[in-house]
């Protein structure tokens, strides 16, 4: 379950999320968790099931005004950008050229 609000992106960091849970009582148990930590910040939440282990994976697109679209790409999780290394991709100027970074 994951606590949802405007602007909230860094759910982890934030303590905004709770993993494994079974059964009606402690979905219940962690959404008034949920509520109370978070006051009147909660909008709602975001119930999923539990993915299975691997490794996690993030892409985006960013308009840069250098080198126009930006292409990342790199490990995902609570820790992308600051332990492992992330992978940038200008958009080609023309046919033959690449934006270099």
């Amino acid at each position: 379950m994951k606590a949802h609000w405007p602007g909230l992106v860094h759910k982890s960091q934030q303590h905004a999320v709770h993993l494994d849970l079974h059964g009606d009582a402690q979905v219940r148990a962690v959404y008034r968790d949920l509520e109370t930590h978070f006051g009147g910040l909660m909008t709602g939440v975001v119930l999923q099931p539990l993915a299975a282990r691997g490794t996690e994976l993030f892409a985006g697109v960013v308009q840069d005004q250098v080198c126009r679209p930006l292409v990342l790409f790199g490990l995902g999780g609570i820790r992308p950008r600051r332990y492992w290394p992330t992978t940038r991709l200008g958009s080609p100027r023309s046919p033959t050229t690449t934006c270099t970074i």
